[in-house]
């Protein structure tokens, strides 16, 4: 009887053993996982940040770019208006007809 309880109490331990070996590896194996998915997840997040970094320096470039000329155009017309100022009152007589004539045809 002893040598059958014996038998027994290695087999469940033996089963205890084999089960806690079992889950450690599953353990480890979820852990490795994550980290891997962690990792991926920073990589992509950092390579977001870069991509949105450059994406604010180009319209910031741009943006200067078009605030410069817009700076010189404004003051190729004042120019223009002091050397001709009947030109550039009729140039503007003109502007206003055209923006009426669209709100007008907009409106309709």
């Amino acid at each position: 009887m002893n040598r059958k309880l014996e038998t027994l109490s290695d087999t469940v331990s033996s089963g205890i053993a084999q089960a806690r070996d079992t889950t450690t590896d599953m353990l480890d194996s979820t852990s490795r996982a994550a980290n891997q998915a962690v990792d991926r997840s920073k990589e992509l997040a950092s390579e977001a940040a870069n991509k949105a970094t450059e994406g604010v320096k180009l319209a910031k470039q741009r943006g200067s770019e078009l605030a410069d000329s817009a700076t010189g155009l404004a003051a190729e017309l004042h120019a223009m208006a002091r050397q001709n100022p009947l030109t550039a009152l009729i140039g503007a007589m003109f502007v206003g007809v055209l923006v009426g004539m669209m709100a007008r045809g907009s409106r309709q």
